[in-house]
C-alpha cells in the first residue's frame, strides 16, 4: 500500500511540473516571448548568398524570437544594394554569441544588420560586425531598439544610423576605424530626428576620410531631442574637416563624462578645421564634465565650438592643448568658442571649465584662446572658470576673448598667464569695443602679457561712458586709486577692483 501511495505521489509531482510547464508555454505564446534561441546556420548563409537577387536580403527575420548564430558568418554578396539580415518584425531578439558577422568581398553599399520602419523591441548583442561597404548597423523608424556590446570595425561608411527611431539604448558598443576615400561624410554613430535615445559607455574612434574636402564626425545628432549620452569617447579621427561631436538643431539633449580627443584636420579650407564639440543651433543642451583635449589643425581649432547655440550650459568641461599648425594665414585656436550672427539671442552659460594651453599657430596674426565670445553673442555668462598658459608662439595669446558680444556677464574667472611673442604679446581679459557693454566683476587676472615678460596686459576693457550708466552699471578701478570713480554715482556701481598695470 505504502509503494502505491508513492507512486501516486510521484506521478501527481509529474503531473503538477508538466503542467506548470505548460502554463509557462502558453504564457509564453500569449505575449510573443520566445522559449528558445533559433540558429541561424552559416552553411545556410554563404549558399543563400549566391542567389540574392538586387536590392534584396540574404536572410529575413519576419517572426517574432530569439536568434542566434552557430559561428562567424560570412557574406559575400554578388550584387549592390544589398542586406545581410533584414529584421521585419516585432519582439526579436538576435544574440551574436561573440562571433563575428562580416562581408568578404567588395560588393558596394552592403548592409551588415537592417532593421525595417516601423518595428518595436528588437535587441542585438554580443558580437562584432565588420568589413562593410555601406551602413553597417541601419534602423528606420523604430521604437526601443536595443544595441549592446557590438564591435563594429573598418566600415566603408557610417558604423550605426538611427532614423526617426525613439526611447532606443545603444550601450557598450564600439565603432572603429570607418575608413572611405570618396565620400564627403563619414560618421561613426548618426542620430537624425530621434527622441529620448541613450548611448551609454560607448566609443566611435580611428575613423579616416582621405576625400578631397572630406568630414569625419565621430558622433553626429541631427534634429535630435531629449537625448542622453554618457562616458562615451571620440577619439582620433583624420580628415580634412573633423568633429568629434557634430550636435546640430538639437534641443534639451546631456552629454555627461563624454571625451574628444586627438582629432585631426588636415587641410586649410576654411574656418571649420576641428572640432571637439561642435554645436550648430543647438538649444538647451547641457554638456557636463565633458573633455576636449589636443585636437589639433592646420586650419581653426576649437575644444567646444557653439554657433548660433542658445541656451546651453557647459559646465565643469576642460579644453587643453588644442591648437592650430597654420603659418600662412590667421587661423585660431579656441578652448571655447561662441559665435551668433542670426540676430537671436545667445544665452549660454559657462560654468567652472577651465581652458589651459590653447595654442596659436606660427604666425603673427594667430591667436591661441581660452575663452571667445565673437560677433553677436550676446547675453553669455562666463564664470567660475579658468584660463591658464592660452599662448601662441608667434602671435597672441589670450585668456577671455570679447569680439563684438554685448550683455555678457564674466564673473570670478582666474586669467593667468596667456601670453605670445605678438608686440602685445597676450591679455588676460580682451574687450575689443571702444565702449563695451559687458559686465566684469571679481575677475584675477595675472602675469598676462608678452612671454619675456615686458609687456603686461592684464585687463584691457573700455568701459561705456557714464551716460549710459543706465544701461550698464559696470566701472574698474584701480587698487588705490578711486578717483577715477564718480562717488555721487558709486552705488550704482559694480565696482571691478584691480591692480593698476
Amino acid at each position: 500500500m505504502i509503494k502505491i501511495l508513492n507512486q501516486r505521489i510521484v506521478l501527481l509531482r509529474y503531473l503538477f511540473a508538466l503542467l506548470i510547464i505548460l502554463y509557462i508555454n502558453n504564457l509564453l505564446a500569449i505575449y510573443n516571448i520566445p522559449s528558445h534561441y533559433t540558429v541561424i546556420y552559416a552553411s545556410e548563409v554563404i549558399n543563400l548568398a549566391l542567389i540574392t537577387p538586387t536590392n534584396g536580403n540574404i536572410i529575413t527575420i519576419n517572426t517574432p524570437g530569439k536568434y542566434t548564430i552557430d559561428k562567424n558568418l560570412i557574406f559575400m554578396p554578388i550584387n549592390n544594394n544589398t542586406t545581410g539580415i533584414l529584421i521585419d518584425s516585432d519582439n526579436v531578439i538576435l544574440e551574436l554569441n561573440g562571433y563575428t558577422i562580416t562581408q568578404n568581398n567588395n560588393t558596394a553599399n552592403f548592409t551588415l544588420i537592417n532593421i525595417a520602419p516601423g518595428h518595436t523591441n528588437v535587441e542585438i548583442s554580443n558580437g562584432t560586425l565588420a568589413n562593410c561597404t555601406g551602413i553597417t548597423l541601419k534602423i528606420d523608424t523604430g521604437t526601443k531598439i536595443t544595441l549592446d556590446s557590438l564591435a563594429i570595425n573598418n566600415s566603408a561608411a557610417t558604423g550605426i544610423q538611427l532614423t526617426n527611431c525613439n526611447n532606443s539604448l545603444i550601450t557598450d558598443t564600439y565603432i572603429t576605424n570607418c575608413l572611405t576615400n570618396n565620400s564627403s561624410e563619414l560618421s561613426g554613430i548618426i542620430l537624425n530626428n530621434c527622441t529620448n535615445i541613450k548611448i551609454a559607455e560607448s566609443a566611435s574612434n580611428n575613423h579616416i576620410n582621405n576625400a578631397i574636402s572630406g568630414l569625419v564626425n565621430g558622433f553626429k545628432f541631427i534634429n535630435c531631442s531629449n537625448c542622453t549620452i554618457s562616458n562615451c569617447n571620440s577619439n582620433s579621427h583624420q580628415a580634412d574637416r573633423s568633429n568629434g561631436y557634430l550636435i546640430q538643431t538639437t534641443d534639451t539633449c546631456i552629454f555627461k563624462n563624454c571625451k574628444a580627443n586627438n582629432n585631426l584636420a588636415t587641410q586649410i579650407i576654411d574656418t571649420d578645421g576641428v572640432a571637439g564639440f561642435n554645436l550648430i543651433k543647438a538649444v538647451n543642451c547641457h554638456l557636463d564634465s565633458c573633455q576636449a583635449r589636443s585636437n589639433s589643425s592646420k586650419n581653426f581649432a576649437y575644444g567646444f565650438k557653439l554657433l548660433n547655440s542658445q541656451y546651453n550650459k557647459v559646465n565643469n568641461c576642460t579644453a587643453t592643448h588644442n591648437s592650430t599648425s597654420c603659418s600662412t594665414n590667421n587661423a585660431h585656436a579656441y578652448g571655447f568658442y561662441f559665435n551668433h550672427n542670426d540676430g537671436l539671442i545667445c544665452g549660454n552659460n559657462i560654468v567652472s571649465c577651465q581652458a589651459t594651453g590653447n595654442t596659436g599657430g606660427t604666425n603673427i596674426n594667430s591667436w591661441g584662446i581660452g575663452f571667445a565670445l565673437d560677433g553677436d553673442a550676446k547675453y553669455n555668462k562666463i564664470y567660475d572658470c579658468t584660463a591658464d598658459y592660452n599662448n601662441s608662439p608667434i602671435g597672441t595669446g589670450c585668456g577671455i576673448y570679447i569680439n563684438g558680444a554685448t550683455c555678457c556677464f564674466i564673473r570670478n574667472n582666474k586669467v593667468i598667464a596667456n601670453t605670445g611673442n605678438s608686440p602685445d604679446g597676450g591679455y588676460g581679459i580682451y574687450d575689443t569695443a571702444a565702449n563695451s557693454f559687458n559686465l566684469y566683476m571679481q575677475n584675477f587676472a595675472f602675469s598676462n602679457g608678452k612671454i619675456d615678460g615686458t609687456v603686461i596686459n592684464n585687463y584691457s576693457v573700455a568701459l561705456a561712458p557714464e551716460n549710459e550708466i543706465t544701461r550698464f552699471p559696470s566701472k574698474i578701478a584701480y587698487l588705490n586709486d578711486f578717483e577715477c570713480l564718480n562717488f555721487n554715482k558709486a552705488n550704482n556701481y559694480n565696482i571691478e577692483i584691480i591692480e593698476k598695470p
